[in-house]
């Protein structure tokens, strides 16, 4: 993500708007001006596709890009 105010608020606010839950946050140092965040989501309460989802997010300005890891 982009080191500017509101980009990964408003990541959580499509999460929320789609239906997600953010267990948890985790986000390194800022370093040239860019940080990496990883999000533990609850997606169970979700009823659009994840996919949609991620468009989504990956499409909010700031974001660099989105990896999904794992689903459970």
């Amino acid at each position: 993500l982009d080191h500017e105010p509101g980009v990964l608020s408003a990541l959580l606010q499509r999460i929320s708007a789609a239906g997600g839950s953010v267990l948890t946050i985790s986000q390194s140092p800022p370093i040239h001006g860019r940080a990496s965040v990883t999000l533990t989501l609850d997606v169970s309460g979700m009823t659009a596709p994840l996919a949609k989802l991620l468009e989504e997010l990956e499409a909010t300005a700031g974001v660099d890009n989105i990896r999904l890891l794992a689903v459970e």
